[in-house]
């Protein structure tokens, strides 16, 4: 179930933002269409791939968004020194481990679970495709006058 749940999050991700400006707005165009297509899928599928295959990464680099607690974030820094003052590979894979075990209960933004990143990635996409389509839309060429 978690695994559809996550599917048919990059699929609405990518698709219903596209979709609906495309259907409802008038203006949409091409540019739009593959800037909402292209940052809904892309915010979803960082989000995905960082909760689940790189929660440490994910955390280093986007912990203010998390609903961690200071404490939690204090907790990350303490494990994450102990992984860099590992001296031999079995207590690197012993620090890492344990950061690893730690680190996928907070690496989240916002408390979010997976599937529901499209809370923000949809808005997202809407919003591109709005501008894209804005910023690339054709302009009507005048004729020069005739004489």
């Amino acid at each position: 179930a978690l695994l559809a749940a996550e599917g048919f999050a990059i699929l609405a991700a990518g698709l219903f933002p596209a979709l609906v400006l495309g259907l409802h707005w008038r203006r949409m165009n091409k540019a739009g269409a593959i800037a909402a297509i292209t940052v809904g899928s892309l915010i979803t599928g960082i989000y995905l791939l960082g909760v689940h295959f790189w929660p440490i990464e994910l955390f280093s680099l986007t912990g203010g968004l998390s609903d961690a607690s200071p404490e939690a974030a204090k907790r990350f820094a303490d494990l994450y020194a102990a992984l860099a003052a590992a001296a031999t590979p079995e207590a690197q894979a012993s620090a890492r481990a344990a950061l690893a075990k730690y680190v996928t209960a907070i690496a989240n933004w916002g408390g979010l679970k997976p599937a529901a990143i499209t809370l923000v990635s949809v808005p997202a996409g809407l919003i591109a495709g709005f501008l894209f389509s804005l910023l690339f839309r054709q302009r009507k060429v005048q004729a020069p006058p005739q004489s």
